[in-house]
């Protein structure tokens, strides 16, 4: 099983540099967030297998009509809620775009720290 969970691995490190497909999203997605590939499988409470299979799966567009129904397939095929594969998805768009827009300068938005009770002195 070690060496078909290693080739899933080698597969879909060469599938991350194509867009067309879910390993492109998750590694984004790890990289933005700063999580491996192992905390990604917890988080999405799906096995090692799973994920794979999902990574090597083509990506839905989701701009398209029928986007609703590729991620409800992608998770009967994956057990992976169809939520968390959109979210990852939009998540690494909006962050794409953004640094398309801002030449992939750091821009940080300004705010106000939040005080404890115990500091404001109620």
């Amino acid at each position: 099983m070690s060496d078909k969970i290693e080739l899933m691995k080698l597969m879909m490190n060469r599938a991350s540099e194509r867009k067309e497909f879910i390993a492109y999203f998750l590694k984004r997605y790890g990289d933005i967030e700063m999580k491996s590939n192992e905390q990604l499988i917890v988080e999405l409470k799906c096995s090692d297998v799973d994920y794979y299979n999902f990574a090597l799966c083509m990506a839905p567009n989701l701009d398209e009509p029928n986007s609703i129904a590729r991620l409800n397939e992608l998770s009967e095929y994956t057990r992976i809620p169809p939520e968390s594969i959109r979210n990852i998805m939009k998540h690494v768009e909006g962050i794409t775009r953004f640094n398309e827009i801002s030449g992939n300068r750091m821009l940080m938005a300004a705010r106000d720290k939040h005080k404890k009770k115990s500091d404001t002195g109620d």
